[in-house]
């Protein structure tokens, strides 16, 4: 009979393969092999055909179509994949158990075959179930052949899947390194995972095809029609489509995976959906997280997934986490009424087919409940690993329940630009200039110079919104955070409905936003009220603190807690109702987490005396990620009711991180281990109030001193805010780091500690905070001379014989000079610098060239000190080096060196040649990393005609460039350097 099954199988080969594929491409990527030959080979993947035995005749009864049917199914295609899994493991010659482990074992074949055997029959037996009629009478099929025909059928589909193994083995190169993360994650998954989905299979809880696909495009209609609008932020209820409002946000990398996958400094928008593996989104209040979240997952419809959003706040989250397919299938039924097909859910999830996305992490009050979560997400990672996984989170508090970073990619949503900030204006405004006489462009240039002095604040989104609102009515602008919120309560409260003659106005609109207070704290204290308030909840919670406020009897207070309910229902402005709820009765909620933690913050202020007693409360919460608003507007509040209030409230918040700090310090002398980081919440919230409050210059002084320690330990990048142009302290803050840091320098020589080191290597690499993620607008030539001044003689006078690796190599970028007697001194420009401080600052010291001459924050840079490094490398002893010891020069991106190629050009003979000879290097440790060969990396590129300039330019002192093009000699001693390949 003729081999249909081969061609199949082959026709499933890409199928199967595709989410292998994009998983290992992706994890080159965020190692930072994203741009390698290496990383492309993987897109150019193929298969030779090969003749394989023809199988054993189909049993009497089951046709070529039944078997079609079964091997192209998902079931069919998991196997294929799973066989592949095992082959790959034996093909990089990796073990996950041990060397028996090696082969498909022949229980595990078993499985598979009876599974294959069950499926056939199902199949079978489905047809035999329809009115069609039928070739062969049910009881005369050959079932008792089936097992002989799955057992050849096994044979075909592991064939198959060995060699696709050891053609992606072969293509990848250097397996060894690439496939690590498909025996951390991917393989082993799907190893461990085989014999339980095999009962799967054998349970035959599958979805039936043609209903399943039926459910697909009716969900695809429910979820587009639920999420095609937004509502605009104003005082009416109006609902726009997102494209008419929606300014999309870029994106910046977080953590080191994340940096690796990005190419750029920020990721826009519309690029970002095709780096999203296993990612997590974080942003400040009023980001724009929930909403960029849904958009992206309108868009995985685009690209054949099926999108989940399960709002963490709406489920309940107990000590064990949580069942992640019951959710959805929840979700689907309640939300949307679109109750999935038996199976399909798990089906979605195991293909690789689904697009999952959990938002609001931060939002889960409880600690425990949120570390819950975040458990039960990083293992939802593991167990369905084809499966992408969209988190989103408050930056603030994030590592208090931190998501596993060996696996999921962090990306923090940028603020507005200040175009972005034009263009939302512009939108905000074109969509409620009905009842304005001024036309849209002078309204925009009037609310942009007006909001001018607050340009940090109307960076972020939701802000930005509350401002278009005020200006529009007041024609003016608040220039703090909580004096916004005030006024869009008193707009929203006491102005609106007189305005509007929107419904009868409350006698005691007083007494109303006192009543207010306390549903808001109860809400955001007790976790009963997590999902919103009942009528009868709102009288409970209002009516006895009312008498208590003077109201005279039980009747009035009623009336008050009645007034608040009819002001709100119906109008989504602060708090809204919104639908039944749990108990099947109106529910009320607030409209965003901003004012409920508003009005908390009214009844913190209102029922406590002290500051010291607010700032008791206030600090665990902050240090735990929540309260941040709720805290600011505490202290703005007494800012203006309390003498010194607000300076109590911040200097004992300050006061208590110095003390978990001088705890964590007496932890590392006597060897206990420190728990988590309340004390970088705590420093980092004081940092944010800094931007827009008055703070006590002795507070602000230890504040940046605690800052510096965070940021020298790699704990926070807090302090690289302090230097946007647009902070209020920006002077005072270049003036105490100038100040600390030169101390640094100045100690290098006789003091040389731990602490010490890692401030120095701060001060000597201070431009590189131009690159760090909380740096939106800051001055180049103002770090660059702050730099200046930091640096001084004495790192440069440290002996010979005191010197560390990392102690070197800030004398190098301060300015000191190479060693050129020393053989070894050129080697150790590629290898690595010993950076105390993870991510900050360059890996080696040609890394840190190469920043100089590329980076695009170059202008704070000391590119004069890298060119005067440059013309005192040796132009000798430059053949058969060993190579470097760590530093990954070899992941030096191609796109940075031919950029400082066109700068050097232009610099005299001597720079110029020691950068062609840098170049030289890094071009070979390439060429060792992705195993090419010389003219094959170079062909006829930018850097093969930089290379031919440098040879025309015919400089005495270059080594013969001629013969180094050629691969005749060179400057590293390795096998694969030059021509080979």
């Amino acid at each position: 009979m003729p081999g249909f099954e081969e061609a199949i199988v082959g026709r499933l080969l890409s199928q199967a393969v595709k989410p292998v594929l994009y998983g290992v491409r992706h994890a080159l990527a965020r190692r930072g092999y994203g741009r390698t030959d290496e990383f492309t080979a993987l897109g150019r993947l193929t298969l030779d055909p090969s003749t394989l035995s023809i199988l054993a005749q189909i049993p009497i009864g089951i046709t070529q179509r039944d078997v079609k049917a079964v091997l192209e199914s998902p079931n069919g295609v998991e196997i294929l994949r799973r066989i592949i899994a095992l082959h790959l493991e034996a093909s990089s010659g990796r073990r996950i158990g041990g060397a028996e482990e090696a082969t498909i074992k022949p229980d595990i074949a078993a499985k598979v075959q009876s599974a294959l055997v069950s499926l056939i029959r199902n199949q079978v037996l489905a047809r035999y179930d329809t009115d069609q009629p039928q070739a062969v009478k049910l009881h005369e099929i050959r079932f008792d052949l089936l097992d002989t025909y799955a057992a050849d059928l096994i044979g075909l589909l592991i064939e198959r899947g060995k060699s696709w193994a050891e053609a992606l083995v072969r293509s990848l190169r250097t397996p060894g390194r690439a496939l690590d993360w498909a025996f951390t994650t991917l393989m082993r998954s799907q190893l461990e995972g085989i014999e339980h989905y095999l009962e799967v299979i054998s349970r035959n809880t599958v979805p039936a095809e043609e209903d399943f696909r039926e459910w697909k495009r009716n969900y695809r209609k429910v979820f587009d029609s639920r999420h095609s609008t937004i509502q605009l932020p104003q005082l009416e209820r109006r609902l726009v489509s997102h494209e008419e409002l929606f300014v999309r946000s870029a994106f910046q990398a977080w953590n080191a995976s994340a940096r690796n996958l990005a190419s750029a400094d920020h990721v826009e928008f519309g690029d970002f959906f095709n780096l999203i593996n296993k990612t997590v989104i974080l942003g400040d209040p009023g980001a724009g997280k929930s909403t960029t979240s849904t958009l992206l997952a309108r868009k995985s419809f685009s690209f054949g997934l099926i999108p989940f959003i399960v709002r963490l706040r709406n489920i309940d989250v107990t000590l064990d986490g949580f069942a992640v397919e019951t959710v959805i299938e929840e979700v689907l039924r309640n939300r949307y009424q679109m109750g999935a097909p038996a199976g399909a859910v798990r089906r979605l999830l195991s293909d690789g087919k689904a697009f999952l996305v959990f938002d609001g992490l931060d939002e889960l009050i409880d600690s425990t409940a949120r570390e819950a979560a975040a458990q039960t997400i990083d293992a939802v990672a593991d167990l369905f690993p084809f499966t992408r996984v969209l988190v989103t989170s408050r930056r603030v508090g994030y590592s208090i329940a931190r998501l596993n970073q060996d696996v999921f990619d962090e990306f923090v949503i940028s603020s507005f630009s200040q175009d972005q900030v034009r263009e939302y204006a512009r939108r905000w405004f074109s969509l409620t200039h009905e009842s304005d006489p001024m036309p849209t462009s002078a309204n925009v240039s009037k609310f942009l110079e007006l909001s001018r002095p607050i340009a940090d604040l109307r960076t972020n989104p939701l802000m930005l919104a509350f401002i278009c609102i005020l200006f529009q009515e007041h024609g003016t602008i608040p220039h703090r955070r909580a004096e916004i919120f005030r006024q869009c309560v008193d707009l929203f409260l006491y102005r609106w409905d007189g305005k509007r003659r929107f419904g009868a106005r409350p006698r005691n609109l007083d007494l109303v936003e006192v009543a207010l207070s306390y549903v808001a704290y109860a809400v955001l204290t007790d976790r009963d009220y997590h999902e919103g308030v009942t009528e009868r909840d709102v009288f409970d919670l209002v009516v006895d603190p009312l008498l208590e406020e003077g109201v005279p009897d039980r009747r009035g207070a009623f009336a008050v807690a009645q007034e608040l309910l009819e002001l709100c229902r119906g109008r989504a402005w602060i708090f809204a109702n919104v639908d039944d709820g749990p108990r099947q009765e109106e529910t009320f909620s607030f409209t965003h987490a901003s004012f409920m933690e508003y009005f908390a913050a009214l009844y913190v202020d209102r029922t406590m005396d002290t500051p010291e007693e607010i700032a008791h409360l206030v600090a665990p919460e902050i240090s735990a990620g929540r309260w941040e608003i709720l805290a600011q507007v505490c202290i703005s509040l007494r800012l203006r009711g309390k003498k010194f209030g607000a300076a109590r409230i911040m200097e004992q918040i300050l006061a208590r991180a110095e003390s978990i700090v001088d705890r964590r310090r007496r932890s590392i002398i006597h060897s206990v281990p420190s728990s988590n980081d309340e004390d970088v919440s705590l420093v980092e919230f004081l940092l944010r109030v800094s931007e827009t409050m008055p703070m006590a210059s002795a507070v602000l002084r230890r504040l940046m001193d605690i800052s510096v320690d965070h940021f020298a330990l790699g704990r926070s990048n807090g302090l690289a805010a302090l230097l946007n142009t647009d902070y209020q302290y920006v002077d005072a803050a270049y003036e105490k780091l100038i100040e600390t840091l030169s101390l640094s320098i100045a100690d290098l020589v006789n003091n040389p500690g731990v602490a010490v080191l890692a401030r120095a290597w701060i001060a000597t690499h201070f431009g590189y905070m131009a690159g760090q993620p909380l740096v939106h607008h800051v001055d180049f030539d103002r770090l660059c001379g702050a730099r200046a001044k930091m640096m001084g003689d004495s790192v440069l006078k440290t002996s010979a014989d005191r010197r560390s690796i990392l102690t070197k190599s800030i004398r190098l970028h301060a300015g000191g000079d190479l060693l050129v007697n020393d053989p070894k001194s050129f080697v150790e420009l590629f290898e690595g610098c010993h950076s105390p401080i993870p991510g900050f600052g360059p890996r080696s010291t040609v890394e840190w060239i190469v920043d100089c001459l590329s980076a695009p924050f170059r202008a704070s840079l000391p590119t004069a000190t890298a060119a005067r490094l440059l013309r005192q490398i040796p132009r000798s002893n430059l053949i058969d080096n060993d190579l470097p010891i760590g530093g990954e020069a070899q992941q030096i991106s191609r796109q940075a060196v031919e950029k400082a190629c066109g700068l050097v050009v232009a610099y005299d003979d001597a720079a110029f040649a020691g950068w062609t000879l840098v170049a030289m290097a890094i071009h070979e440790l390439w060429e060792i990393d992705e195993i090419s060969s010389r003219d094959y990396l170079l062909q006829n590129g930018k850097l093969f005609q930089f290379f031919r300039y440098a040879e025309e330019r015919k400089m005495g002192n270059l080594i013969d460039l001629s013969r180094w093009l050629e691969g005749i000699w060179n400057i590293w001693k390795h096998p694969a350097v030059g021509m080979g390949g």
